[in-house]
């Protein structure tokens, strides 16, 4: 997760870690930062260990592969990992143009598009079976 100064970043990762944890099953989760908030990558890569891990998953929460996805994570993990020698990690891949991921976006635009009482919204549209373009109607007619 990308660190932020501000104190309700922090809250909402280890809600968000407490959410996967419950959704997934995984036992072993927790948050970390690049830089700018606590734990480091560091010390979440150590508190698995000290929890059991034989290996840790680094989940990139990104959109897209940039900087901090193919330099940054990897080298701060490399770190992390030469203090616990013979366990393993790796790190997912960012989360993309995932079909689901569309769904998050959709549900708050028509919450918003409900709250303001207009009919449509204007977005850039998620790809579909049909050609990706910028509509001023209801996206979800492009994918039927």
């Amino acid at each position: 997760m990308e660190g932020s100064e501000t104190v309700g970043s922090s809250v909402n990762a280890d809600e968000f870690v407490a959410m996967f944890r419950y959704k997934t099953g995984f036992q072993i989760v927790e948050p970390a930062h690049m830089e700018l908030a606590e734990p480091s990558i560091t010390d979440a890569f150590g508190s698995c260990v000290q929890q059991g891990a034989n290996g840790v998953i680094v989940s990139a929460f990104f959109l897209f592969p940039g900087r901090h996805w193919h330099q940054d994570i990897p080298s701060l993990t490399a770190n992390a990992a030469k203090e616990y020698p013979g366990r393993s990690y790796i790190i997912t891949a960012p989360l993309g143009l995932h079909k689901l991921l569309v769904d998050i976006p959709s549900l708050t635009a028509n919450a918003a598009k409900e709250y303001l009482g207009v009919p449509y919204i204007i977005t850039a549209q998620a790809p579909c079976d049909k050609e990706e373009q910028v509509s001023e109607r209801d996206p979800q007619d492009d994918c039927e």
